[in-house]
């Protein structure tokens, strides 16, 4: 029964300290035990299945080979890994080779090799943890016009939206590998998505407000067919169009097309950039579709007094019960503060202690977010190193809340908060995001460097670290220094 327990080892190329090679392995010895006694109970005919039906898998690699196959493909992921490319890089290099047949040489149906390259290099850049590779894509189909169409559904919104629209870039991969037509929408096709994403939203949550205008020209660019099956309310005018065959709203199609595709169209033009893909730039002129164009003179002059404009749509998925703590760009909200601290990771954004307090304690460590900018959902943590909020009190003083000691003593005489404080970012956010770096606040790094400046300018380039260790030593040049310094 030995024989049966899956093979568990540390990945090579997990960075990690040696020290923690033991700690690891006591994990996988503990997790084979576990299996055994899995497989023994399993042994015993008293389930519907004589084994267990999860499989155990301790790398990328491993996880992508037993959720979608091809057997084998675990390894030249792995060998991919080694040659140091982006998990993007890979998927498109594997969604190539799976299509040209390498990996299935004994599958004749071409709709079926084409449906094993798109799922396998979705699971690829999801890391193999999320159901949408397995449950978010329904079937892949060739139409008699010798074009790709591929057919989503809902499960495909675990993927995140920027591995929905890769979906996309991947099934286009492949058609291209097959030589297959691009898709070519009839206006029926193109009217019914349109009527599909907004009676989607009427009843349902989309994460991207939709925008006609968008819908039809990316619907009429699109190199392959995004389909799926009738999942929700039937749709009034559009009902009888060609390659749909169902009067329902298609739930996982206006997931991919609005909150994959479309939402991060930016995002994924910088990937196809990155990746050295043609045959995508129509993507810049999307990403330029929709805006306002009313009120242009009023705006223009806004825009040169300030180049950051205010951005409402972090509003829009406000619900009951969750306060909305500032305006876009109010006077009074969190300042933003480039930069993270120990606790601040991946999504995750830090405020000061007190002002955690002074909000009655509705935000909390791992409370999500959804700020301003970058627009991102975030979880907050305290970080007590960053501004502290400013508040008047009852009888008319105004402080800075610098501790929880001071948060707790007075926030029941708070009768006002005019600064919340600042929210911690890392500039990473911002790129992750494709948010343009917007400028920061005058803080102590940015003071420094100043003052540095200041002193070079005006005292002819000495050496800062010098003029400090004299000034501490000799009072009479700290004052000569303050004169000439203005």
């Amino acid at each position: 029964m030995g024989a049966e327990i899956p093979e568990i080892k540390i990945p090579e190329n997990l960075a990690r300290p040696k020290d923690y090679d033991r700690y690891f392995q006591e994990l996988i010895n503990k997790t084979r035990e576990a299996y055994k006694i899995a497989l023994l109970a399993r042994s015993r005919g008293l389930d519907p299945e004589t084994k267990p039906e999860i499989s155990l898998a301790y790398d990328l690699a491993s996880r992508v080979e037993a959720m979608v196959g091809p057997r084998g493909i675990g390894n030249r992921i792995r060998e991919l890994q080694r040659d140091g490319l982006e998990l993007e890089e890979i998927a498109v290099i594997i969604a190539r080779e799976i299509a040209e047949g390498k990996w299935t040489p004994d599958e004749p149906n071409i709709e079926r090799v084409a449906e094993q390259a798109i799922r396998t290099s979705l699971a690829i850049i999801t890391n193999g943890i999320v159901a949408a590779p397995l449950e978010g894509i329904v079937k892949v189909k060739i139409r008699p016009e010798k074009h790709l169409a591929v057919y989503y559904a809902g499960p495909i919104r675990s993927a995140g939206g920027t591995e929905t629209a890769m979906s996309i870039l991947l099934a286009d991969i492949v058609r291209r590998t097959l030589k297959l037509k691009k898709y070519e929408p009839t206006e029926g096709e193109v009217a019914r998505m349109v009527e599909e994403v907004f009676l989607y939203k009427r009843y349902k949550n989309l994460q991207y407000p939709p925008n006609r205008e968008k819908i039809i020209f990316a619907m009429r660019h699109l190199p392959i067919e995004i389909n799926g099956e009738g999942t929700d309310k039937e749709v009034q005018i559009y009902r009888s169009v060609k390659n749909v065959n169902t009067p329902k709203i298609r739930g996982g199609a206006v997931l991919v097309l609005n909150d994959g595709f479309i939402a991060k169209s930016k995002k994924l033009l910088k990937i196809i950039k990155r990746l050295r893909i043609d045959g995508w730039e129509w993507l810049e002129e999307l990403s330029k579709l929709g805006k306002e164009e009313t009120n242009k003179d009023k705006t223009s002059e806004k825009k040169a007094e300030n180049p950051i404009a205010p951005n409402t749509s972090y509003l829009s998925d406000s619900v009951i019960g969750r306060p909305i703590f500032s305006s876009p760009m109010s006077s009074g909200g969190f300042r933003l503060r480039y930069g993270r601290s120990r606790n601040t990771g991946l999504a995750a954004v830090g405020i000061h202690p007190a002002t955690m307090y002074l909000l009655d304690e509705f935000l909390v460590t791992g409370t999500q977010i959804k700020p301003e900018r970058p627009g991102k959902g975030a979880i907050v943590v305290p970080v007590d190193s960053i501004a502290c909020p400013i508040v008047k009190l009852g009888d008319g003083s105004v402080i800075s809340v610098d501790s929880v000691d001071a948060a707790m003593r007075i926030r029941d005489r708070v009768e006002k908060i005019l600064f919340l404080g600042d929210m911690l970012i890392a500039v990473g956010e911002f790129l992750e995001n494709n948010h343009k770096i917007i400028p920061s606040p005058i803080v102590e790094e940015w003071w420094l460097q100043e003052l540095m400046n200041h002193i070079e300018e005006r005292l002819g380039g000495n050496n800062v670290d010098e003029i400090v260790e004299k000034c501490e030593k000799d009072p009479l040049f700290m004052i000569e220094l303050c004169e000439k310094a203005g």
